[in-house]
């Protein structure tokens, strides 16, 4: 969803003096909100990372979670949409 909204947006605003047409600079905003409100829907749920050690931690948001692990929050959303493991073994699920 996220990068259809963001393709949509580059297409549009790849256009030549797109920001002359009333419409497409219309259709830009309107996509540019539902991305905004969209990242801030995923960033504001919380993410369980379980460790190769059996244990596990929670982080409010995911912001934080991608911060404190020091990996992009990209990376965190492929892993826990995949169910797989980063190199280091951790395994991360977004919950709520």
């Amino acid at each position: 969803m996220e990068k259809e909204y963001w393709k949509r947006i580059c297409l549009l605003t790849a256009i030549p003096d797109w920001n002359k047409d009333s419409e497409i600079v219309t259709e830009v905003e309107r996509l540019r909100k539902k991305y905004e409100g969209y990242r801030k829907e995923i960033d504001s749920k919380k993410v369980m990372v379980f460790y190769k050690n059996n244990s596990s931690y929670v982080y409010d948001t995911l912001k934080k979670c991608a911060q404190q692990e020091k990996i992009p929050r990209e990376k965190i959303l492929f892993y826990s949409q995949n169910d797989k493991a980063d190199k280091k073994g951790r395994r991360f699920r977004v919950i709520g």
